[in-house]
C-alpha cells in the first residue's frame, strides 16, 4: 500500500501541489492584511504604508465609534443596519426625530435611516433623470443631501447638475444649469435659503427656496462642501481652505506637539478637503487623504477620531475609541440633536457615529517607536 501511495505522488505533483499552496497564502496575505482599495477617479484615493518614524497624530481616547449601518464592500440592501449596503454614501444629514438622510451616491438613491437601524429608500433607484413619485424618480450620483424645516430633503444631483427636493414623496427640480452640486446645506433665518457648492463650477451659489439664484461667490479652488456655523457660512476646498462670502477663512494647518513645538508644519497640515458641518465654535472637517474628523476652532485643529499622518495617508475600518478608529475616504459629516458626529464613512461603504464620552481629551503622539502623550493641537499659521 505504501508502494501503491509513493507511485501516484509523484515529486512533480507534491512541487505543484506545494507551490498552489504557496500562491493561496500570498493571495490572502495580500488582500486582508495588505491591499487597501483605491478610490473613484477625483475621489478620495488608496492607502499607504506607514514610513518609518513617521509623525502621526491620533484621535481622542474620550471618544467612541461605532457603525451605525452598512460596512465592507459596496452593495445595495435595504434592511436591519447589519442587512443593510451602500455604495459610496456621500451626503448625510439629521433629522429631528433622530433618523439620518444619506446620499447613497453610488447607488442613485436616498436612502434612510431609522433609529431602530433599520435602513430603507427614500427615493431613487436606477441611475437617471425623472422628477415624480419618489420610487419612480431617478437621480445620478447624488451627493449631498440637507434637511428644511418642513421635512424636505434637498439634493445635490450631481450627475444631473441639478438641485432636487423630495417632499410628501414626491421629487422636483428646484434648480439645473449648475455644474457638478457636490455639497448643500440649509440657511435659516428670515429669508431662508440653500447653500450649494459648486465642484465643476469652482463657485458657492445660494439658493432661494423657489430655485432663483440670489448670491454667490467664486472659490479659488473646487468646493467640495458647505455649512453654515453660527451665522458664518465656509466652503471645505480641494486645496484645503475654509472659503467664506467675505474671502478666505484661513486655512487648518499645521500640528504643535505637547511642547508647543512644530513637527514639519508644511508636511502636517489637511491638502484636500472633502466634508465640512457646523460645529461648537467652528466646524468638523475631514481630508481626503488621511482616514481622521478634525474639529476646527479659533484657528486651531484637533484631530477628533482616526489617525493623520505626516508622510502617508493613513485609513482603513476599526471601531474603538477615538485614537484607535480607522476611517477611510470621509465623504459627508453632519451632528445630531445630541451633538454626536455623524459620518458618511464613503470608502467604508458605511455610515457612522462618534460619541464624545466627558473625560480626558488626552490624545497620542507617535514618532516611530518612541510615544508619548500630551494634548495635541494643530495651529494656523
Amino acid at each position: 500500500m505504501n508502494k501503491g501511495l509513493r507511485k501516484q505522488v509523484s515529486a512533480k505533483s507534491a512541487a505543484v501541489a506545494i507551490f498552489v499552496v504557496i500562491i493561496l497564502v500570498q493571495a490572502v496575505w495580500w488582500r486582508f492584511l495588505v491591499y487597501r482599495p483605491k478610490g473613484p477617479p477625483g475621489g478620495f484615493g488608496g492607502g499607504a504604508p506607514m514610513g518609518v518614524g513617521e509623525l502621526i497624530v491620533t484621535g481622542r481616547p474620550d471618544a467612541h465609534v461605532e457603525t451605525l449601518a452598512g460596512g465592507g464592500d459596496p452593495g445595495f440592501a435595504d434592511g436591519s443596519q447589519s442587512v443593510a449596503r451602500f455604495d459610496a454614501p456621500t451626503g448625510i444629514a439629521a433629522c429631528p426625530d433622530g433618523s439620518l438622510i444619506i446620499a447613497d451616491t453610488q447607488n442613485h438613491r436616498i436612502r434612510r435611516l431609522a433609529v431602530n437601524g433599520e435602513v430603507s429608500t427614500v427615493a431613487g433607484g436606477a441611475e437617471g433623470f425623472a422628477d415624480g413619485p419618489a420610487a419612480q424618480a431617478r437621480f445620478s450620483a447624488p451627493c449631498g443631501v440637507a434637511l428644511g424645516p418642513d421635512g424636505a430633503v434637498y439634493v445635490a444631483d450631481a450627475g444631473n447638475n441639478r438641485v432636487r427636493r423630495v417632499r410628501d414623496g414626491l421629487v422636483s427640480t428646484l434648480a439645473g444649469g449648475l455644474d457638478k452640486p457636490c455639497g448643500i446645506a440649509y440657511r435659516g433665518g428670515s429669508q431662508p435659503s440653500l447653500l450649494v457648492a459648486e465642484v465643476g463650477g469652482r463657485r458657492v451659489r445660494q439658493l432661494s427656496l423657489t430655485g432663483v439664484v440670489s448670491a454667490g461667490w467664486a472659490a479659488a479652488d473646487r468646493p467640495t462642501s458647505v455649512a453654515d456655523s453660527g451665522g458664518v457660512v465656509a466652503a471645505a476646498t480641494q486645496s484645503a481652505a475654509l472659503v467664506g462670502i467675505a474671502g478666505p477663512l484661513g486655512s487648518p494647518a499645521v500640528a504643535e506637539n505637547a511642547d508647543g513645538s512644530r513637527s514639519n508644519p508644511s508636511a502636517l497640515r489637511p491638502k484636500r478637503l472633502t466634508a465640512l458641518c457646523a460645529a461648537p465654535g467652528g466646524w468638523y472637517a475631514a481630508d481626503a487623504g488621511q482616514g481622521a474628523v478634525l474639529h476646527l476652532h479659533g484657528g486651531v485643529a484637533d484631530v477628533v477620531a482616526g489617525s493623520f499622518g505626516q508622510l502617508n495617508d493613513h485609513r482603513g475600518y476599526r471601531d474603538s475609541d477615538g485614537a484607535k478608529s480607522l476611517f477611510a475616504g470621509i465623504g459627508g459629516l453632519a451632528v445630531d440633536a445630541k451633538g454626536r458626529i455623524l459620518v458618511a464613512d464613503t470608502h467604508n461603504n458605511a455610515i457612522r457615529r462618534i460619541t464624545i464620552i466627558p473625560g480626558s481629551a488626552e490624545v497620542e503622539i507617535r514618532r516611530g517607536e518612541r510615544e508619548r502623550r500630551g494634548f495635541d493641537q494643530w495651529m494656523s499659521e
